[in-house]
């Protein structure tokens, strides 16, 4: 590590902080272990500002079985009118997944919701519908493209096989499998808050 990199390490350094935290919460009177967002947010950040124009989530939401929470935390950081834009995987009506999946080896860590659902939790918490778009026939195509390339020992020198890992073949047929079945789906969508 470069001399002003250890410098700016030691600079922003404190040792036992996560004592100090809990200590402090302690002498607020907050119960620890029930804390919120809320009661970490005077040492989350010390920077100015606390709220954005735009949260965006990309394929994330299915290892959270919070829904509620989730989409609340992300209501409560955005400015009035602002946006939140994700991409995610849901639930389809074919029955649940074949794993493994790229987000999960079995269902323990897999929270899918259908879109139906999803819309219906993300309208409750207090966000309107600018766009709502079913991609999952784009990503059955690509999902067969991958298989092909698979089956024909032609993988790219980079791609999600390099992520993944050796479950990669297992994954991409039971991928397939789960869009042909109609076990998942996936979907794009702009929302305002209202």
């Amino acid at each position: 590590m470069s001399q002003s990199a250890q410098a700016v390490a030691n600079h922003y350094k404190k040792r036992a902080l996560g004592d100090v935290i809990l200590a402090a919460l302690k002498a607020a009177g907050k119960d620890i272990e029930h804390l919120t967002p809320d009661d970490l947010a005077p040492v989350d950040e010390f920077h100015s500002g606390a709220s954005f124009d735009l949260v965006w989530s990309q394929n994330a939401a299915m290892n959270i079985g919070d829904r509620d929470r989730l989409y609340g935390e992300m209501r409560r950081v955005l400015t009035p009118a602002g946006r939140l834009a994700f991409q995610d995987v849901a639930a389809g009506p074919g029955g649940d997944p074949h794993y493994p999946t790229p987000w999960a080896n079995d269902k323990n860590i897999s929270f899918l919701f259908t879109p139906q659902s999803t819309r219906a939790a993300l309208d409750r918490i207090g966000f309107r519908v600018v766009a709502w778009q079913d991609t999952t026939q784009e990503a059955l195509e690509q999902q067969l493209a991958r298989a092909k390339a698979l089956a024909s020992g032609s993988l790219p020198p980079l791609g999600l096989h390099i992520l993944i890992g050796e479950a990669y073949p297992a994954v991409t047929k039971n991928m397939l499998r789960n869009l042909q079945e109609q076990r998942i789906a996936l979907l794009n969508a702009v929302l305002e808050r209202v």
